[in-house]
């Protein structure tokens, strides 16, 4: 597409500019006529407000100007009617010094006003300051290229005074305001390129956009204050050909339809707009159109196969990041010379029409909605070049017919329900193929050990699909992979020798979740494409975790960015080297000793982002040297035998978010200077020795702290009061410490955990892929460590402290708390009677307290509860029942140590249990007298006792709510003694249950 508009420029250029000089940089001189000199004394004014690092100007020397560099001449006149001094250096990204070298800089003359015959100008690609107000004094420009010469301000408008200009571009400028009017005079333009700047104000029907007829070629892209509408004039640009309004972020509504009047249009890019609704029907006028961009906008609805198929000519269709729904019209397989479709992140659906198609080479539909298998006729896309498809439902087996394609160099059915077998005939002629993603299906590569592929990839991806027990053979043929992942793969094998030399230009490896075995490749860096090396220095990934590896760790491998060897079998100390370029060093579960190598922080590693030496083997203290680590956002050393203080040189981590320390012997108080960690979303400090009180700038200085985990230490006091500042507080474990005082009222503050939703917070979200969060938390009875799931656990513990006064009511107000735990405290007071307003209660243990009064009925209503333990308080009153609470009666412990308590699942009756209808005092002995006078009619016999019994139930309704009462407490009695006797053998047989 690029190709073709630049190819029109040219050809525009050519046609509708006519200079008597020849296309070089000098011009042809045909006579003996030379430069006038008040010409040559405006060119070298010019010169000499330049600054010319790269000595362009070198040849502007001498009498005669026109045989400068960059200056053309008149043959006729003399005069200078051509003036190139464009940036020989076209910045594409990797030649940055070499362009900003050859910049010409400075200040733009006023004597450049006595060129007065110049009618082609390009100075694009330098940086000239000074306004632009004496351009609209040379009047015979057709020519004017200022694109990218960062002058700024705003567009001069007098430049409308420019009747002849042809071709104009603004391009990259930095001009903003609104567009002036008076470029709207200029109706001999044929081209006009605005593109990225900032020009902002609305289309209305004065703007210069429905002046221009002549033009051709039209660019307004990046441009992002622009709002409003296109305006039904521009159907008025009969002449256009290229169109562009990329990326404005127009809220403009729905297309208008006066852009079908524009039947010229061969290229019409709108992309990343505010368009929505379905695309107009007056768009099939334009039959001319080879390119038609779309995408990033709000179009949804189906896409209409009586427009599309009025495309006769289109080669490229891009309508990605939309919400087009329902399947692909056929009538695109009509469009004998498509050649591109680009229709990924929509909700497209269907099966993929791919029989349609006959001239494609570029399918790209990820992230939709289609289903069904791959066809058959796939292998007779012989022009196809690229397929992505991932991330769909496709089932199924994947044809045979998919080696027939020859030219095909990219393939993605990766995140899709494939099965079934790959062979060595999937892959016949694929001699082309550069990449291969097929993760994440269940095929199973069946190949011979011998197999010798006939393509040289450079991407593969196969994570879940079944590649093993061997590692692949076939890999060893393979040289210029530099993506590589294999993670999941069913590989039981020691990595093979021969890998070393394959992996030298691996930038991202992933063979993680795998049972391989042996020693670590070196990973030594001998890759012969010099252009990868920068780049392979500062971003190899090497992800190894959850597998077999053993031995020491002798050093770590050369040009990695990314060590993932967590989850294996290491030993020995943890290898001092070059920290200098990693970027995540994730060494955990494993079984490392010794202490923290000083080298990991001595220098100032600017780069080092995460910090998991968890679960090992680890001694000694903190490196202070660890404040170097300025970028530094997780900091993982928990479960190790580490001791010692906190070092007050963390302060510096001013970007650190994750710390976790549990489960070491660390002591003494916390730090002041973690207050400025402002960052911190986790802080777990379990299982330590720290002591003093619980700092009041936690909850002052940490603002963004979602998970808080103290448990197991030594610290003693109340719980400050500015923890309630903590609003975006999820977890808060003080459990097994010696804190005193009164639960503070304001907890309903914790407002993260009164939210009935979670999960769409991104503050777990880690620019380094590999590392997860992780927390072990206490609920529902056991400790479980939750990662992926962490996003949505709301949780209090503070259990096992010397806490007083009663629980507050506030509490009930955190509606979306999974987990409360109180017990083994002094509380006192009554069960809140809103504790059922926490609809979401997994885990309620309120047990080892001094609570009194009735348990509140609400209870019954809390239909996750999965744990409660309310024993060894000084409940009293009827147990609640119903529902949930129905579940956990088999275990009668849960109320254990509560004498007061009667009713089921206890053995004690609550009074007036005999009882099921409740009567006036008056009417207590009739009652009882009617009851006894029933009794006593049951004896006289079985046929006719029965036929009294019915007559009795069905005309006395107080004996038939009696009788029934009689059956109930009877059915009662036998199942708890039942019970009673059950749970008293399971714990004599089976104590450790």
């Amino acid at each position: 597409m690029r190709a073709l508009v630049q190819l029109m420029l040219f050809a525009l250029l050519f046609i509708t500019i006519t200079i008597d000089f020849s296309c070089g940089s000098t011009p042809t001189i045909q006579s003996n006529v030379s430069c006038l000199e008040y010409e040559r004394r405006a060119l070298i004014d010019f010169k000499e407000n330049l600054t010319d690092k790269a000595n362009r100007l070198r040849s502007w020397v001498g009498k005669d100007c026109c045989t400068w560099k960059g200056v053309g001449c008149s043959w006729r006149t003399g005069h200078v009617i051509k003036l190139d001094l464009r940036n020989p250096i076209p910045l594409n990204g990797d030649n940055y010094e070499d362009y900003e070298i050859n910049k010409l800089t400075g200040e733009m003359t006023p004597s450049f006003v006595d060129l007065k015959h110049l009618s082609y100008l390009d100075l694009s690609g330098n940086k000239l300051d000074s306004g632009l107000d004496f351009f609209g004094s040379l009047k015979s420009l057709r020519y004017l290229n200022l694109s990218s010469s960062y002058y700024g301000g705003k567009v001069p408008h007098n430049l409308g005074n420019l009747s002849r200009l042809q071709y104009l571009d603004l391009r990259d400028i930095g001009f903003e305001g609104p567009i002036p009017d008076t470029l709207g005079s200029l109706t001999s333009l044929t081209v006009l390129d605005l593109s990225r700047n900032s020009f902002d104000d609305t289309f209305n029907e004065k703007y210069f956009l429905c002046n221009l007829s002549s033009l051709v070629y039209m660019d307004l892209s990046f441009n992002f204050g622009f709002h409003g509408s296109i305006p039904c004039c521009f159907g008025n640009q009969t002449s256009l050909s290229v169109f562009k309004l990329r990326a404005t972020a127009f809220e403009v509504g729905a297309l208008p339809s006066c852009m079908g009047n524009v039947t010229q249009l061969t290229v019409l890019d709108l992309s990343y707009n505010g368009f929505k609704g379905e695309i107009p029907n007056s768009l099939r006028n334009l039959r001319s159109l080879r390119v038609l961009d779309l995408s990033g906008n709000n179009f949804s609805g189906e896409i209409s196969s009586s427009v599309v198929g009025e495309f006769k000519n289109l080669e490229c269709l891009v309508i990605y990041d939309n919400h087009f729904s329902g399947p692909l019209p056929s009538s695109l397989g009509r469009l004998s010379y498509l050649r591109e479709l680009y229709a990924w992140r929509n909700q497209l659906n269907g099966s993929i029409p791919i029989g349609e198609f006959k001239n494609l080479e570029r399918l790209l539909i990820s992230n939709n909605h289609f289903s069904g298998p791959l066809p058959s006729s796939l292998g007779k896309q012989s022009y196809l070049k690229e397929l992505d498809a991932s991330s769909n439902q496709l089932n199924g087996s994947i044809p045979v017919g998919l080696g027939q394609l020859s030219n095909l160099q990219w393939l993605d059915l990766s995140y899709n329900s494939l099965d079934g077998m790959l062979s060595e005939q999937h892959f016949t002629t694929l001699k082309n193929l550069k990449d291969l993603c097929l993760s994440s299906n269940s095929l199973v590569i069946n190949v011979s050990s011998q197999w010798v592929p006939p393509f040289q990839l450079q991407v593969l991806e196969m994570a879940s699909c079944k590649l093993g027990p061997q590692f692949p053979q076939w890999l060893q043929t393979q040289r210029h992979v530099t993506l590589l992942d294999m993670s999941n793969a069913s590989i039981s094998d020691i990595m093979p020798d021969w890998f070393e030399l394959m992996s030298s230009c691996i930038e991202y490896f992933n063979i993680s979740n795998n049972h391989i075995r042996g020693k670590l490749p070196k990973f030594q860096m001998k890759c012969n494409d010099s252009d990868r090396d920068w780049e392979l220095k500062f971003n190899r990934e090497l992800i190894l975790s959850s597998n077999k590896f053993d031995g020491p760790l002798s050093a770590l491998p050369s040009s990695t960015s990314v060590l993932d060897l967590s989850n294996n079998l290491f030993s020995g100390p943890i290898p001092a080297g070059d920290y200098d370029e990693i970027k995540a060093l994730i060494l955990s579960n494993n079984h490392f000793s010794g202490g923290i190598p000083m080298s990991l922080c001595n220098a100032e590693t600017i780069y080092l982002n995460v910090i998991d030496l968890s679960k090992n083997s680890l001694s000694g203290k903190i490196p202070r040297c660890f404040g170097n680590s300025v970028n530094l956002n997780v900091l993982d050393l928990s479960s190790n035998n580490l001791h010692g203080q906190i070092p007050s040189s963390l302060g510096f981590l001013r970007s650190l978010e994750y710390l976790h320390l549990r489960n070491n012997s660390f002591h003494g108080e916390l730090p002041l200077s973690l207050q400025n960690l402002t960052d911190m979303v986790t802080l777990d400090l379990c299982e330590n020795a720290f002591t003093g009180v619980i700092p009041r700038w936690i909850g002052d200085k940490l603002h963004n702290l979602v998970f808080l985990s103290l448990q197991s230490n030594n610290f003693y006091g109340g719980i400050p009061v500015q923890l309630c500042h903590l609003s975006a507080l999820q977890l808060l474990n003080l459990a097994h410490n010696n804190i005193t005082g009164d639960i503070p009222s304001c907890f309903h503050n914790f407002t993260a955990m009164a939210r009935l939703e979670l999960g769409n917070t991104d503050y777990l979200v880690n620019p380094i892929s590999s590392y997860e969060d992780k927390i072990l938390i206490m609920i529902k009875g056991r400790e479980l460590e939750y990662t992926k799931t962490l996003i949505f656990v709301t949780s209090i513990d503070l259990s096992s402290n010397g806490i007083t006064g009663e629980i507050p009511e506030g509490l009930t107000n955190l509606f979306g708390l999974l987990n409360l735990n109180l017990s083994g405290n002094y509380l006192t007071g009554r069960i809140p009677e809103k504790i059922g307003d926490l609809k979401q209660l997994e885990s309620l243990d309120l047990s080892r307290n001094k609570l009194f009064g009735s348990i509140p009925q609400s209870l019954s209503t809390l239909t996750y509860l999965a744990l409660l333990n309310l024993s060894y308080n000084n409940l009293s009153g009827r147990i609640p029942t119903g529902n949930q609470l129905q579940t956990l009666n088999d275990d009668l412990s849960i109320y254990v140590g509560n004498d007061g308590l009667c009713g089921a699942p206890v053995t004690k009756s609550c009074p007036g249990d005999d009882h099921q209808v409740l009567v006036s005092e008056g009417d207590k002995d009739k009652d009882e007298t009617e009851l006894m006078w029933f009794c006593a009619s049951v004896g006289p016999g079985f046929v006719v006792g029965l036929l009294g019994v019915f007559s009795t139930l069905y005309f006395k309704r107080k004996w038939r709510y009696a009788y029934f009462q009689l059956i109930e407490d009877a059915y009662d009695r036998i199942f708890v003694a039942i019970a009673v006797k059950a749970n008293w053998l399971r714990r004599k047989f089976h104590p450790q249950r």
